[in-house]
């Protein structure tokens, strides 16, 4: 992979729109692409970690997000620097991330 510059190694991609006169990959490429990063296809290695039905998702560490002080650092940077412009909301922070572990779930 590289960005922009020469061309990519053998089976690379290049970045950052490619060599002057290069050509945009096709809606194709871009999938398979995707789907060999998803997949893991291309990868050294898969970590298996088990069915997703026994998955566990670890809380946020209760000390940083229960930190007033902290909270507002990140409530200000939110309002500043994100695209939506958009408050933080420390109540909804709470609710959702209670201080024990709970079940995975994909859609969240």
């Amino acid at each position: 992979m590289t960005l922009g510059g020469g061309p990519p190694p053998a089976g690379g991609v290049t970045l950052g729109g490619g060599p002057p006169g290069g050509k945009m990959p096709s809606p194709a490429e871009m999938i398979e692409a995707e789907t060999d990063i998803i997949s893991g296809r291309k990868a050294d290695a898969i970590l298996y970690l088990g069915s997703p039905d026994t998955l566990t998702r670890a809380p946020f560490e209760t000390s940083l997000y229960m930190d007033l002080e902290y909270f507002k650092q990140q409530d200000a940077r939110a309002r500043c620097c994100s695209p939506s412009g958009a408050s933080l909301d420390f109540e909804h922070l709470v609710r959702d991330n209670p201080p024990v572990p709970r079940k995975f779930d994909r859609s969240e």
